[in-house]
Parts: structure tokens; C-alpha cells; sequence
């Protein structure tokens, strides 16, 4: 009987931090576009993007501190290797350094063209690549640069490096290069499109992802040697994809959109986000712990793994209950069903077969005022029409929905 006890009380903890996850705008300072984030640790990161905006946080985001990059220029990649040396990329051939935590850059050009991605295998060992099929390598922390071959004219948008000698590099018409000799050779990979890729990353050196414009989602389970498309819920452009481990990740873009998979891409679960413009960059440093960035300074950060969206202070509150169509519709085999309470209480929200019968509570718990987005998975039933029903102090209402296996 106890042991009953304790698993229903682990159970129910489970299902009760999902439902709660929730994404929460931290305080940037500045309205510019930010283009990049990264943390070194849970507490220290930066954020980087319009008019050489660099802004700095040593507790979680709590508060971001502007630091003078020492330009005007467009931002557009960031790498630190530790927590004292880093590197910035950006318009017209920038390039900066910094050995001191982001207290003083030193500023190189590399070319005259724009750098869109850096990444460095080692606090001296670093790739750049951009504009007109750029590949650029240092092997003396940014001081000296040797341009490589391999691109032709192709506009490169990201680079990923998985260890010192194996890394690829994506962007315009479906171009994916790779190295497995740190850059001495780039192969062409076969991608099987000719879709923009503007982010690429691997969790492993076996399986990686890679997203782009009008929905694109690819994935490779060797290597990069072939690449199978992913079915998306939005299609509009995605650009930044960061994977935790092999199969929980996250993918952002236009719109405000949020991806998130939990089984290696097979389904993609939409966010619901208060942002209505992109997101640029996402990091995370493990399955909970993550941030996003983009249009106007914004940046969310969770703490637990994402699942609702949510703004702080009192103007998130909504002005009365909603219960939104689910996202997306037809949906297969998992849809996002978003709700708005105007005031703390008890809320059901339970799924039903055609002939009536409860099939499944998603929800049954009191929650606190603001918008919610819970999942519901239909893997296990047969296709066809269902319903879903919101219950809450006196609110009812229920929408249909169509699963298409």
C-alpha cells in the first residue's frame, strides 16, 4: 500500500510540474533584436544582437548589465569558452575578443563581408562562417585567420563543431558541409533540399538537426551522410535548433514560435508564446534550464522545461476564460490546447470519444490565474473525431478535434 502511495504521489508531482512549466520574460534593458545567447554555467551568460547590444547576466537572467562591445555593428554570433574568454561575430567582417569576462573586447576585422556564426573547439582553436560561402579558421585565438574552401559563393549561415576534428556548417539552397579533420577538408553533403538551412546542431556525432525557412526540419542519425525530413507544425522560418541530448530539443522562429520534442523529432509540440515576433536563439544548459532570444530585447527563460508561456507581473492576467482551438488541427499524434483563467481555481480539462465517454484528463488540479498550454497524446487510439472539455467555476465549454494518425 505504501508503495501504491509513493508512486501516485511521484506520478502526480510529474504531471503537475508539466502542466505548470512555463516560460517566464526576464527584463533586457533594450528594445534592439538580439540574435544570439549563450551561457557558460546556469548562472553566467551573454546576449548579443542590433547596434553591437551586448548584455551580460551572472544570475540566471535575473538581471542583464549592458557591456560595451566596442561597436555599432550588427552582432550576429557568440561563443564563450570559459568564463572569461570570448568571441563575437558580426556585420562587415567583425570579429571580438575578450579575456575578462566581456569587460573590455579587442576588435578584429576578418574580411569585409558579414560573419554569421562562430564557434570555437578551444579557447584558441576557432570557425567562422558567412557571406559568400566565408570559412574562416584561427589557431591563435582570433589573431590570424586562414580562409577554407569547400562553400564556393554559398551564403553560410551556422556552424556546430561536436569535437576538436568533427563540425558542419549550413545555409543557402540545403548547402550542409562537414569536417572530420577540423577544417583541412569541407565535404558537401547531400541534403535532399534546397531550402535555406539557418541553424545546425548535434547532440552526438551520429545525429543532428537542422532547421530553416518554410518549416524545414531535417534530421541525420549518421553523421550527415542523409538527412530525412521532419514533420512541422509551423511553416514559416525557423531559425535557431538546440537539442539537450539526442532527444529532447527545441527549435525557434517566426511569430514567436517555440518547438519542443521529446523523442528525437518524431512530433513536435508548438509553445504558446506572448512574443508575436522571431526568436532567434535558444540555449539551454540541460533539460530544464534554457533561454530564448529576439525581436525588441526580448528574452524568456524557464526553469523547467517549457511548456507554457507566461509574463511576469500583473498584466499577463487574462480579462476572462478562454478555451482556444487546439494547435495543430488535424493533429497527429499530439495537439497543444491553450486556456485562459482570469482567477485562481479548480480546472478540469478532460478529453471524450464520440459517444461522450472521458477518454482522458489532461488536467485536474487548481491552478493560478494566467494562460496555460497542456498536451494531449492520441498515440494509443484509433483516428477520428474527438472532443475536449474545460471545467472551471462555473465556465464549461468544448471544441472538437480531429486526429489523423
Amino acid at each position: 500500500m505504501k508503495k501504491l502511495i509513493f508512486l501516485f504521489v511521484i506520478t502526480l508531482c510529474f504531471f503537475s510540474n508539466t502542466l505548470n512549466a512555463q516560460w517566464i520574460l526576464q527584463l533586457s534593458g533594450t528594445s534592439d533584436i538580439l540574435w544570439a545567447v549563450k551561457f557558460i554555467n546556469e548562472n553566467t551568460g551573454w546576449a548579443a544582437g542590433q547596434s553591437g547590444t551586448l548584455l551580460k547576466t551572472t544570475n540566471a537572467g535575473v538581471n542583464w548589465i549592458p557591456q560595451p562591445s566596442g561597436t555599432s555593428k550588427y552582432l550576429y554570433g557568440l561563443c564563450f569558452t570559459s568564463p572569461t574568454i570570448g568571441y563575437i561575430a558580426g556585420a562587415s567582417g567583425h570579429f571580438s575578443k575578450t579575456t575578462n569576462a566581456g569587460e573590455i573586447w579587442t576588435t578584429l576585422n576578418v574580411g569585409t563581408t558579414n560573419n554569421y556564426s562562430i564557434y570555437f573547439t578551444s579557447d584558441s582553436i576557432g570557425y567562422l562562417a558567412g557571406l559568400n560561402g566565408k570559412i574562416m579558421k584561427t589557431t591563435d585565438a582570433g589573431n590570424n585567420w586562414t580562409a577554407q574552401g569547400g562553400a564556393g559563393s554559398t551564403l553560410l549561415y551556422s556552424v556546430y563543431f561536436i569535437n576538436p576534428s568533427t563540425g558542419w556548417i549550413a545555409g543557402q539552397n540545403g548547402k550542409i558541409l562537414k569536417t572530420t579533420n577540423a577544417g583541412t577538408n569541407w565535404d558537401s553533403l547531400v541534403t535532399g533540399t534546397t531550402t535555406m538551412f539557418f541553424s545546425i546542431h548535434f547532440p552526438t556525432a551520429s545525429t543532428g538537426y537542422g532547421v530553416g525557412s518554410n518549416g524545414l526540419i531535417m534530421k541525420t542519425t549518421n553523421g550527415g551522410n542523409s538527412w530525412v525530413s521532419q514533420t512541422s507544425p509551423y511553416t514559416g522560418s525557423l531559425y535557431c535548433t538546440y537539442f539537450v541530448n539526442s532527444t529532447t530539443g527545441y527549435v525557434t522562429g517566426d511569430a514567436g514560435t517555440v518547438l519542443k520534442t521529446t523523442n528525437g523529432g518524431d512530433n513536435w509540440v508548438s509553445q504558446y508564446s506572448t512574443m508575436s515576433n522571431w526568436i532567434r536563439s535558444a540555449y539551454f544548459i540541460n533539460s530544464s534550464l534554457g533561454w530564448v532570444v529576439g525581436y525588441s530585447g526580448q528574452i524568456y527563460n524557464t526553469t523547467n522545461g517549457g511548456l507554457t508561456f507566461t509574463m511576469s507581473g500583473n498584466n499577463n492576467i487574462p480579462s476572462g476564460f478562454i478555451l482556444y482551438q487546439n494547435y495543430p488541427n488535424p493533429f497527429n499524434p499530439s495537439a497543444s490546447i491553450r486556456y485562459d483563467l482570469p482567477k485562481n481555481g479548480f480546472v478540469k480539462l478532460a478529453v471524450f470519444d464520440m459517444l461522450g465517454k472521458e477518454i482522458e484528463t489532461i488536467v485536474n488540479e487548481t491552478q493560478s490565474a494566467g494562460t496555460y498550454t497542456a498536451t494531449f497524446n492520441a498515440s494509443r487510439l484509433p483516428g477520428g473525431v474527438y472532443f475536449y472539455r474545460l471545467t472551471t467555476d462555473g465556465f464549461i465549454e468544448t471544441k472538437k478535434m480531429l486526429f489523423v494518425p
